[in-house]
């Protein structure tokens, strides 16, 4: 029964879902009404089922916000090579990128939104290393760190879009995807050259594969590996020094209001480090972050 005493802010609920799916709610887990099946998908449709579906992702959601927030995050690490290609691949793209002051490398290969993506058979072809005096060594030549990212197979090279074989000391076979790291200190190497490829294989109507090759010389996120321009799609944010500040900006931000005393009592002994007195608390944060998000306030739409 209706309390028509109650006070009940006018508006719309998440969980009503009378909005068009966007992209974050395709990420989430659309509604039945948005698809064509008879069935919810498990996909999560709200925050507090992406918490329990899928926890340990929010989890770092919220570590790097708050440290980002905070002015702790260190800035991600920029990709050497970056490039994305088909697996018709008519147009040759090669990298020549300087590894003089290199001490390791990273070999990446993403699959980016691949229709068959176990037909996929990347390779990093014709690559290799020159040293100042001249001289090419093939990163067949070299060993990786871990050779469980390596694909074995023996049948013979054809890169996608040509007819011509390849040595199998011009190609490294990896899996897809894959990351394969190694170390090049003190070798005297000076440049990197070479290719991303895919061999040449049969797709069906609708089948594709579409990869994304990344030279990386610092460990890189695996989640970051292309990280947005400044400035996009928002301004960052200003740096928080202190708790009141904290407390103030979160609770403006996320629930658009300033927070109760009792709120404000809880939040700011939340973001107190008995090690950095005045400083807020970056896991503090990440928990207050999480117990605002997991209110149904958060989640009302004005």
């Amino acid at each position: 029964m209706v309390n028509s005493g109650a006070s009940i802010p006018a508006g719309e609920y998440v969980r009503n879902w009378r909005m068009a799916a966007d992209s974050l709610t395709k990420a989430m887990g659309r509604p039945i009404r948005d698809q064509v099946f008879s069935t919810r998908d498990e996909m999560p449709t709200t925050v507090q089922a992406l918490e329990l579906t899928n926890g340990q992702e929010l989890n770092h959601w919220l570590w790097r916000g708050a440290r980002r927030m905070l002015g702790e995050l260190p800035p991600e690490p920029k990709s050497l090579f970056s490039r994305q290609i088909s697996g018709v691949v008519s147009v040759a793209v090669t990298f020549d990128v300087d590894v003089s002051r290199s001490q390791k490398l990273y070999l990446i290969v993403q699959d980016s939104l691949s229709t068959a993506p176990g037909k996929a058979t990347p390779l990093w072809l014709e690559t290799s290393f020159t040293s100042a005096n001249g001289n090419a060594t093939p990163l067949s030549a070299l060993k990786p760190e871990s050779t469980n990212d390596l694909r074995g197979d023996t049948s013979p090279i054809i890169p996608a879009g040509g007819t011509k074989l390849v040595p199998e000391s011009d190609a490294v076979r990896v899996k897809f995807p894959s990351v394969l790291v190694y170390d090049i200190a003190g070798k005297g190497f000076t440049r990197f050259r070479g290719a991303p490829s895919l061999e040449n294989v049969t797709y069906t109507q609708g089948e594709g594969v579409t990869a994304r090759f990344f030279v990386f010389d610092e460990q890189p996120r695996m989640d970051r590996l292309v990280p947005p321009n400044p400035g996009t799609p928002l301004p960052p944010g200003p740096t928080l020094r202190t708790i009141p500040q904290t407390v103030d900006y979160v609770y403006w931000y996320a629930l658009g209001r300033a927070p109760s005393p009792a709120e404000r009592q809880i939040a700011e002994t939340a973001l107190r480090d008995p090690s950095h007195p005045g400083r807020p608390f970056t896991d503090g944060l990440a928990d207050l972050l999480w117990s605002i998000m997991m209110t149904p306030e958060f989640q009302f739409i004005r």
